[in-house]
């Protein structure tokens, strides 16, 4: 079922995915966001959400439909942009939370971060147009496919769930550490403008 003569392939891509998801992206940002304005729990529920959404579109670029939206420029423009306005508004959302009253509790309801989580991934076109780019080139064509894909898929999941945890973890400890209202309020304050940020990169994002 399973090739040794693929494990070099599998070791590269193990490779490529764990340094991708080091390097600071709009998961990895949306994640502190979620991690300094809504605590740890809210950044683990984000990363679930987030690994979902990738596996979807995982299984979607090994069907082919990845090139399909992608040959699509309206497709792509709209994804862009709600995703974009959507990320601006939750952090439009974060920053005005922040000016609560000291006494009261910031929204961290079991369900927000993670639905959230899965409009944010899920509207970013970005991540469907690599996977449909990057993906085919870790695969032989002349072999089963589903067994390759399988492989691929735990790799992405591991790593990018572990990644996204460490990320998660650290901006959760540094936001319930800072006990002082203000300190608190201004981390708030900074999720809320990485959020903001990365909507308007998302906006301005053209495709290669």
């Amino acid at each position: 079922m399973f090739d040794a003569a693929h494990l070099p392939v599998w070791g590269a891509y193990a490779a490529f995915v764990t340094l991708l998801s080091l390097t600071p992206g709009p998961a990895v940002l949306f994640v502190v966001s979620q991690g300094v304005w809504r605590g740890p729990g809210a950044a683990l529920r984000a990363n679930v959400a987030i690994n979902i959404v990738n596996s979807v579109y995982l299984a979607l670029s090994g069907l082919g439909l990845a090139a399909l939206v992608g040959l699509s420029q309206t497709a792509f423009t709209i994804l862009k942009l709600v995703g974009a306005a959507y990320l601006v508004w939750l952090g439009i959302k974060a920053i005005r939370a922040s000016f609560r009253p000291h006494d009261a509790a910031v929204d961290t309801r079991s369900g927000r971060p993670f639905v959230d989580g899965l409009i944010v991934q899920g509207s970013n076109p970005k991540v469907f147009l690599f996977l449909g780019a990057v993906l085919p080139q870790f695969l032989d064509r002349d072999a089963a496919l589903a067994p390759q894909l399988l492989v691929l898929w735990v790799i992405s999941l591991v790593v990018e769930f572990t990644v996204l945890a460490g990320y998660g973890l650290l901006a959760g400890v540094i936001r319930q550490r800072a006990n002082l209202p203000a300190v608190r309020a201004w981390l708030e304050r900074a999720g809320g403008g990485i959020l903001i940020g990365i909507g308007l990169l998302t906006a301005l994002y053209r495709r290669s």
